[in-house]
């Protein structure tokens, strides 16, 4: 039998509610999954987050995007950082039954969820929530891959 492994997706990838972005391609994806026995998990949303404490209504970029700049960036830090952190505590319970986390997909252009190597140390080109991500896992001495993938946005509204 082969060893179980984890993937952590995005939101987007598997619920078309609260980001411009959608993964109507994950077809394939989830077939690969399916293939090499991989669980899932699915991140929480931060622009569902955002929505949730500015109590602002709707989904469209610019909404989002006026959120994410006039939100304070330690408010950011803070808040998906409490959000993040049940995430992380679900990857801890899965490697003690034995499946590691082989990756995590990160959204190509989402100024949020963009990600880079989970071992660069800059942040540089990764979203605030995936730094977040990165930093807490690293503090939990889980190691893996980050790999971005682009998600249409045919389905934008």
């Amino acid at each position: 039998m082969k060893t179980k492994q984890l993937i952590i997706v995005p939101h987007c990838f598997i619920s078309n509610g609260f980001s411009p972005f959608h993964g109507d391609e994950m077809k394939e994806v989830f077939e690969v999954m399916l293939r090499y026995n991989t669980e899932l998990i699915q991140m929480p949303c931060p622009h569902l987050m955002l929505l949730s404490q500015t109590g602002v209504a709707g989904r469209r970029t610019k909404r989002i995007n006026t959120i994410l700049k006039s939100t304070d960036v330690e408010s950011l830090k803070t808040l998906y950082s409490n959000n993040l952190s049940l995430l992380v505590a679900q990857v801890r319970e899965f490697r003690k039954k034995g499946i590691q986390l082989a990756g995590i997909i990160g959204v190509k252009g989402s100024p949020t969820c963009r990600a880079c190597s989970i071992n660069k140390t800059d942040g540089s080109n990764t979203g605030l929530f995936m730094e977040i991500l990165s930093q807490k896992l690293k503090e939990n001495a889980i190691n893996t891959t980050i790999v971005n993938l682009k998600i249409s946005n045919k389905n934008r509204k």
